[in-house]
């Protein structure tokens, strides 16, 4: 990982090794997506409250997961109503990719290079699978030429794109009811990118 491509504070967590709690994990996630810090505390704790995060004793909650970090992550996304987010993001973090929905542009040898897995590896995959593993590549410095984006809409499907190593991977996530889609509002957050799903890679190291 290049650490000077990283923000003083993402630095200082990383060196330190220290588990991030839910609301240290939310406060800097905010400052990463540039959105008000309420937003994604109102995500979490209806994540928390429907059992999709966990919850901790008094003064010591656990450290967020890289699932329920992502959780947060497609929550703000994608969810219609932020206190109900759990519902959606129940719904969403479902969504699978199919053979049909992979378009490969490139040598296809070099998608383990890309995302440590092959077109077969793919098929069938959950959006949060796919995610919680391209984080935790991009966390790591052999994925440092990777780009990568995650696309929300209201009424498309989800989206996935990794570029690198002179290929791209595009990947296409839908519901099991008539390639169901996103009913999200795009009120929020739409598309990410490479920076936020290392962010979470690198955050959720120690949990």
């Amino acid at each position: 990982m290049n650490l000077y491509s990283i923000s003083r504070i993402e630095k200082k967590v990383i060196l330190s090794g220290v588990s991030m709690k839910p609301s240290e994990f939310v406060s800097k996630m905010a400052q990463v997506l540039g959105i008000e810090e309420t937003e994604l505390t109102t995500v979490s704790k209806a994540l928390a409250a429907a059992g999709l995060r966990r919850r901790g004793q008094g003064r010591y909650p656990p450290p967020i997961t890289p699932r329920e970090g992502l959780r947060i992550l497609i929550g703000v996304m994608a969810a219609r109503r932020l206190v109900r987010a759990a519902d959606d993001v129940a719904q969403i973090e479902r969504f699978r990719t199919h053979t049909s929905f992979i378009e490969v542009d490139g040598d296809e040898v070099v998608l383990p290079d890309l995302v440590g897995l092959t077109v077969d590896d793919l098929d069938g995959m959950t959006l949060i699978d796919a995610l919680e593993r391209i984080s935790r590549q991009l966390a790591d410095a052999t994925s440092a030429d990777v780009e990568v984006r995650l696309m929300v809409g209201a009424g498309l499907p989800a989206t996935v794109v990794i570029e690198g190593f002179g290929a791209s991977v595009s990947m296409i996530f839908t519901g099991t009811r008539d390639n169901e889609s996103i009913a999200g509002d795009m009120r929020r957050v739409a598309e990410v990118g490479t920076r936020t799903l290392r962010f979470i890679g690198d955050m959720t190291r120690e949990a």
